[in-house]
């Protein structure tokens, strides 16, 4: 288990200057992994990440992988789900799956 906490808000234009940190944000993970498979959910709150949008951001995430084989070829897939709460976007969800294999012999 991870947790930490940070400043939400995008730096200014001054990229020189170090502004005083206010953490003013914070966010978990628990994650899993055994043998091939591997799991995280993580949640976190920003507070204004966007100078033109002064809302905050509420953001889940979850996602499962396996990185085994089919047959005899190395084969890695991972499948996400995200969600994003704002006031102006109260429940956007997103799901995504991915995965990576290789088409060739494997070098012996």
């Amino acid at each position: 288990m991870e947790a930490s906490a940070f400043r939400g808000e995008e730096p200014d234009e001054n990229r020189y200057n170090i502004e005083a940190p206010k953490l003013d944000s914070y966010s978990q993970r628990l994650s899993w992994s055994s043998g091939p498979w591997e799991a995280q959910v993580s949640a976190g709150h920003l507070h204004q990440p966007e100078w033109f949008e002064p809302y905050d951001d509420t953001r889940i995430t979850a996602s499962v992988g396996d990185q085994g084989a089919l047959g005899s070829r190395p084969l890695a897939a991972t499948l996400v789900w995200a969600r994003t709460a704002t006031p102006s976007s109260p429940t956007a969800c997103r799901t995504v799956s991915s995965s990576n294999g290789t088409c060739t012999s494997p070098v012996a």
